[in-house]
């Protein structure tokens, strides 16, 4: 049978030491919260009092205050049935104040945050419709002086719509601004690999033909700029001809089969600098020779085949008077 035991004095000092600072630690985290929450807090203690607060700041024309107000119910009160609402009201007042970035930004963080508890599509069309307007509105300008376009800031802006809604009706034209962006700035191989993921994930977009195209003039603008590297040609070369044949009424088949040409031109001119390498530089007749009849056959109706026929003409005789 369990007795009755006394508890001992120290042990009961311990006790009452210990609540003291509990208390104590209580007390000091609470003034703490308040100071704080005065400085950096909403202004009400409820979020659906500081919704109504944030109202009526809208109602006195204290727009930047009341999103301010906005921002930190959906902060402190993230839980709470008002902050998707408040988020959202807050990304359209910012959006007004013409900061599209930071707009973008509150727009993102309802999407993250609240996922399933408003309107995803109207959402997804805001942050569209910010991503073209910095991708195509005009910055710093002053008096009679023109801003500047500056529409790689769009960039980041495009590909957070496209992990937002990977298959979203609007995420095909998102890859392809992005790679048009990407183009315009030269950055050729990153403009390469977006219009693929239209071509390959969206091929029944309207985008898709865009991509085509402009992959294949991508291809075409580094092979001019390597004149000599025959991989590139044959690169553009092959990617013009893919496109011709999958759209073949396309209003770009024009341009696609004259640039198609071209290459065809230039990949001719390599092979037949190869024979003309052989006969003139090491003096390898035979090679030569072997290096022309290729040529021909590969390129039949270029503008150096006529003298590709005549240096082998003259590479024959030569030959044929060597075994005479």
């Amino acid at each position: 049978m369990l007795k009755n035991r006394s508890i001992p004095i120290y042990t009961l000092s311990l006790l009452f030491i210990l609540l003291e600072f509990a208390t104590l630690a209580a007390a000091q985290k609470s003034q703490t919260k308040k100071w704080w929450w005065r400085f950096a807090g909403p202004a009400k203690e409820t979020s659906a009092e500081t919704l109504d607060y944030a109202n009526e700041l809208l109602t006195k024309n204290k727009n930047k205050k009341a999103v301010t107000q906005l921002r930190r119910l959906a902060n402190f009160w993230p839980e709470s049935s008002e902050a998707p609402l408040a988020l959202y009201n807050a990304a359209l007042l910012i959006e007004e104040n013409k900061d599209p970035l930071k707009a973008f930004e509150v727009y993102q963080q309802l999407i993250h945050d609240h996922a399933g508890e408003f309107d995803y599509e109207h959402v997804l069309n805001r942050q569209f419709e910010i991503a073209k307007k910095v991708e195509t509105e005009k910055i710093g300008g002053f008096l009679l002086i023109s801003g500047f376009v500056s529409p790689e800031k769009a960039i980041p802006l495009y590909m957070q719509i496209v992990t937002n809604a990977p298959q979203w009706s609007k995420t095909a034209e998102a890859y392809y601004r992005t790679a048009a962006i990407y183009k315009e700035e030269k950055s050729y191989r990153s403009a390469i690999d977006l219009y693929e993921q239209v071509i390959s994930k969206f091929p029944k977009s309207p985008f898709a033909e865009l991509s085509g195209f402009h992959k294949a003039d991508s291809l075409y603008v580094k092979a001019k700029q390597n004149k000599r590297d025959s991989s590139s040609a044959e690169a553009a070369w092959a990617a013009f001809s893919v496109f011709l044949n999958d759209y073949p009424e396309s209003e770009l088949s024009k341009e696609a089969f004259t640039k198609k040409e071209t290459l065809y031109e230039q990949l001719a001119e390599i092979n037949f600098k190869r024979g003309v390498y052989y006969q003139d530089t090491v003096k390898r007749p035979e090679s030569a020779l072997i290096a022309y009849n290729s040529f021909i056959t590969q390129f039949p109706n270029s503008s150096w085949t006529s003298d590709a026929k005549k240096r082998i003409d003259k590479i024959e005789s030569q030959l044929n008077k060597i075994d005479n």
